[in-house]
């Protein structure tokens, strides 16, 4: 059974087991023609419906749209590395886009930024919220410092080194912050 219900939930998760439920239900009357079984199927066909629109209501498909952005910009952080070796300035654009990308959204859907510049989003992500802390404000402060030289074309002040620290602090960031 391959639903928008697994997609959103995964496999194993209660709504399955619920929607399985309504399917056996629905199966039973089908094969015995019994129509007083048909109520309780749609009410619990309703109660699911329900559940489904809380779930919208609550942010569900904030969290899919911030999925389906790290698997995005991880194809960007995937194609950065490939690129490392032949052009490291096409690597640090394409890392230094994924970064800026990531961070703005990730700033924007925790409502701690709505608009600006990058550095405004990366001190929200660095501020009370804490998403970014410890050593990852290095990092991220080098992300920064890499995406500025990219965006100004500062070719020969960057260093492949700095593309490849890039390119390992966005993929973690990605793994922890877009799951």
């Amino acid at each position: 059974m391959s639903t928008i219900v697994q997609k959103v939930y995964g496999t194993d998760g209660p709504q399955i087991k619920h929607l399985e439920k309504i399917k056996e239900e629905y199966d039973f009357v089908k094969s015995d023609g019994d129509d007083s079984h048909q109520v309780p199927m749609w009410h619990t066909l309703s109660n699911l419906l329900d559940e489904f629109e809380s779930d919208l209501a609550n942010g569900l498909l904030d969290s899919i749209e911030l999925v389906a952005t790290g698997e995005v910009l991880s194809d960007l952080v995937v194609l950065a590395k490939e690129k490392l070796t032949e052009n490291k300035d096409v690597a640090a654009v394409l890392i230094s886009a994924a970064f800026e990308d990531a961070a703005k959204r990730l700033a924007r859907h925790n409502k701690l930024w709505n608009g600006g510049d990058l550095s405004t989003a990366i001190n929200a992500l660095k501020g009370k919220a804490r998403i970014i802390q410890g050593a990852q404000v290095a990092f991220a402060d080098g992300c920064l410092k890499l995406r500025n030289q990219a965006l100004h074309a500062d070719w020969q002040n960057i260093q492949p080194l700095e593309v490849q620290t890039a390119i390992s602090f966005v993929e973690t960031f990605l793994m922890t912050q877009f799951h």
